[in-house]
């Protein structure tokens, strides 16, 4: 998922550009098709397909639908893909493509997915849940807005308790991080299950923090979670810092510390903050 950086995002598809893997783009419909350049010049092994765009707003349910979209193109194609990996735009692979799959081979059947709560007891969830429990019928157009309207349409739903959950069979809901790693088997479950997602999570808030961690609990692929920790927490490979920043943006002194984790991928990267370590990691991981 992407919509600017075109550089940038040329050197993440040229890291990924590998015989057993195909890229599937999205570009925001937001942002003017002048301004997109031909990014098919990078692709010499892999095979990019540039998905139909729609327009994606902060915290709106576009975010899922571009999401699902992008796992329908690729399940669509007939090509037997073992994992289904979101990126943005902004994310850059941490390690070679030898490594990744090498990586994916040892844990192969594990959903990567991050979970920063879980719990229906956990004292955070009653304002998690209402992100999608109670309408929010007006987020694609308000973005980070809090406005007026919308917090009295929201108050006026909690005091007439009304709860779009009823009925879904959800035993959980989870919170995360929107990126991650899953098997094609659950993307065909997610694609099986479109309708039931289409009717929790439109007119939400922030769904896309939501969506994939809540259908993967209520799954039978639930048991597949990776968790190396044993905290319930998962793991969706990515390293982000959300200490220095939300996300942080790495800098050419970070580079050591990113080349150390364990994680397939990073972000946050901004050509315009620090190109310097997109440089670095490219070059080192070209390299090998």
């Amino acid at each position: 998922m992407a919509y600017n950086n075109f550089d940038q995002l040329g050197t993440l598809l040229r890291l990924l550009d590998d015989d057993r893997n195909d890229l599937y783009l999205h570009i925001d419909a937001k942002t003017p098709r002048a301004a997109v350049p031909d990014l098919r010049r990078y692709m010499h092994r892999s095979t990019l397909t540039i998905v139909e765009p729609i327009p994606v707003a902060w915290g709106g349910y576009s975010q899922v639908r571009c999401e699902m979209r992008l796992i329908h193109a690729a399940l669509e194609s007939g090509e037997p893909y073992g994992y289904l990996h979101l990126l943005s735009g902004a994310d850059l692979p941490i390690k070679t493509n030898d490594e990744i799959c090498r990586f994916l081979q040892q844990h192969d059947g594990k959903e990567f997915i991050a979970f920063v709560y879980r719990s229906v007891n956990d004292g955070h969830m009653d304002a998690i849940k209402e992100r999608i429990a109670i309408h929010h019928p007006w987020q694609e157009r308000t973005g980070r807005e809090d406005d007026f309207p919308t917090r009295v349409l929201s108050k006026a739903q909690k005091l007439l308790h009304v709860d779009r959950l009823k009925g879904s069979g959800f035993k959980e809901i989870g919170k995360g991080s929107q990126w991650f790693s899953i098997t094609a088997e659950f993307g065909r479950y997610l694609i099986e299950q479109e309708p039931l997602v289409e009717r929790t999570f439109r007119s939400s808030y922030c769904s896309d923090e939501l969506f994939i961690q809540t259908m993967a609990l209520n799954s039978p692929f639930a048991e597949r979670l990776y968790d190396p920790n044993g905290d319930g927490r998962g793991d969706n490979l990515r390293y982000i810092d959300w200490k220095r920043g939300a996300p942080y943006v790495f800098h050419a002194q970070d580079f050591d510390e990113l080349m150390a984790s364990p994680q397939l991928f990073a972000r946050k990267f901004d050509e315009q903050v620090d190109a310097e370590i997109i440089r670095r990691i490219a070059d080192t991981l070209l390299a090998h």
